[in-house]
Parts: structure tokens; sequence; C-alpha cells
């Protein structure tokens, strides 16, 4: 392992910018970066301007390690001390996209190359990038591990995700007239307070199911009835979102509608001997990456500085993850 490879490698990916949507900069720098250290490298384009990776140095990979290339807003730049690494990506996931690469050209050099790399757009929001890439088909290896924030252990559970959109309409009016329009805001807040008083069953594997009312959008001015409002809602599974859907149906005020934006039920993971392990309550790329043989999720970092302030990477799990993967790679090609 180069330390000093693995830690600049990180510092550059956290210096560019890659919030959802805006991940081309990045994209263009890890292709540089790969071609430059021997990698062939393959380009799937997702969206104008945005595409995944696929990087190897052979035709055969036994195992594939994936990472995103997006992170959520906003940016914040890179900042340092002796022991850690601050910044938007930092722990999700430029850390571990790093340690990704870093372990498969570490152990290239010394004990042959079997690994794969990719990389896909999206995954803060919709996934747009594995759904692609799921349907790629460059490769078909054993096993791919996914980079996420588990602290280095190995995520053998996670539980689903729901993201939707409600939508009320009404009509707008004078505020001064009332009884002329029909506000959208009303419906849309009675929906959400009777959303957080359903009762999901819980699950003695995945625990229970929980909800996030993230945005909530309604009216042009004070002085006007609103004809629209929205919401977006992020709610994560214990239970199959088929029974979620059903119930939440049942809440909404006759003029709010229900916009699917992405789902996915709880899913359980690739155990692997002598792993400590854990089960996830946030999401990530696995439950679209179906066609890569087994699926592993382990990175390093964790989740609570994940989308804050005062996200972080330790330098020494980052060196930890290197070792950890490449004890992966060793695994998965006997």
């Amino acid at each position: 392992m180069n330390k000093y490879r693995l830690l600049q490698l990180t510092r550059e990916l956290i210096n560019i910018p890659s919030v959802t949507g805006q991940e081309g900069e990045i994209g263009r720098f890890l292709c540089r970066y790969l071609s430059n250290n021997g990698f062939s490298i393959r380009e799937q384009e997702v969206s104008p301007g945005r595409f995944n990776i696929f990087a190897s140095k052979s035709d055969r990979v036994d195992l594939l390690f994936s990472a995103h290339l997006d992170t959520v807003a906003p940016y914040i730049p890179l900042s340092e001390d002796e022991t850690t690494l601050y910044g938007r990506g930092a722990c999700d996931v430029k850390g571990g996209l790093a340690a990704m690469v870093e372990a498969v050209i570490s152990h290239g050099e010394t004990e042959g190359q079997s690994a794969g790399l990719l990389f896909v757009v999206g995954e803060e929001y919709d996934s747009d990038g594995a759904k692609a890439a799921n349907q790629w088909g460059m490769v078909q290896p054993r096993a791919i591990v996914i980079s996420e924030p588990t602290e280095n252990r190995l995520a053998v559970g996670q539980k689903g995700a729901l993201l939707f959109r409600l939508k009320a309409r009404g009509k707008s009016a004078h505020s001064a007239y009332p009884e002329l329009g029909e506000s959208a805001i009303e419906p849309l807040i009675e929906s959400l307070r009777q959303l957080t008083q359903i009762d999901f069953p819980q699950d003695d594997y995945f625990g229970e199911t929980t909800l996030n009312i993230g945005v909530i959008r309604g009216g042009t001015k004070v002085n006007v009835i609103p004809d629209y409002a929205e919401a977006e809602i992020i709610m994560r599974l214990a239970i199959p979102y088929s029974q979620v859907l059903e119930k939440t149906m049942t809440c909404l005020h006759p003029q709010v509608e229900l916009e699917t934006i992405s789902r996915c039920d709880p899913i359980r993971l690739t155990s692997v001997p002598k792993f400590e392990s854990i089960v996830v309550a946030f999401g990530s790329d696995a439950p679209y990456l179906t066609n890569f043989g087994e699926r592993l999720l382990i990175g390093p970092g964790s989740i609570h500085d994940a989308h804050t302030d005062h996200e972080k990477i330790n330098k020494v799990d980052l060196k930890r993850a290197v070792e950890m993967y490449r004890n992966l790679i060793k695994i998965y090609m006997t």
C-alpha cells in the first residue's frame, strides 16, 4: 500500500465538487487518473454530461469494487489536520472510493490483477447510475463490493427505501376573499400529519420503518391563496415497500396525489467469515446492482458524519479500508 498515494487521491477527490447531477468533472478526473495508472477505461453515459466508469487491467474480474461519484449539497471544501480529512464526500464516499482504487492498484503490483472498478453517478437521489450500470453487462464477477460509510464493518442487511413526492392542488384567489379560492397547503399539511401517525409493523431483522419529511414547497406570496404545494418524503423500510405504500395512500386528502420517485425493499447482503457485521438503515446502490454476483456493502467512515457540515474521514480508517479490500480480493480469487 502506498499511503501517500491513498491520501493524496482522497484529497483531490474531495477538492472536486460533485453534487448529484454535476458529476462530470470528477468523472473526467478519475478517467485520467486511472488511465495514467494503467487501467483500461470504459464510459457509460447516463445523461448528458454524466457517465459511469468501468476500469480494469485484465479481462478476468473476480471481484468488482463500486462507489458513487456524487455527493449531497452543499459543497464543503477540503480541510485537514494530523489525523483527519474534512469536506463534502470525505466519508460518503470519496474516502472509500480512494481506498478501493489503492487496494486494486497495490494488490495488482504484488499479486496480479483480478479486480475491477465501477464508479456510478446519482446514488444520492435515485441511483440512476447504478440502474444503468446493472444493464451494462461489461463483466460478470463473483461478487461486487459497494463502498458506504459502515465503519469498515460488513453490512449484512440494508433497510428498504421509498422516496416519493406528495402534490396538492387548489385554486388561487386574493387572500382577502378566501371563499373564492382553495388552499393547496392545508390538505398537504393534513396529509403529512396523518402520515406521521401511521404505526407501521416492525421486523425482527430490520427494526422499524422511519420517515423524514425533507422538503416542503408551496405558495408564492402571503396575500395569495396557494393553488399548489408539494412535499418530498423518504422512508426507511423494515417491511416491503408495497405494504408501506398501501398504508400511506389511506392517509392522503382527496386533493393530494402521490408520485413515487424511487423504491426498494429491505435486502439481506452477503456475509464473510471473520468480518464484523451490522444491519444498516441508510440506502445504497446495493438493491440495484443485482447482476454482479454476491453483494457486499462495506467502507470506511461513519454514516453519522455523512451529509453533515462536519463530514470527515479518519486517515487510519482509510488505510484499514485498503487492507480490508485487499483481503476481500484474496478471498474471491481463491
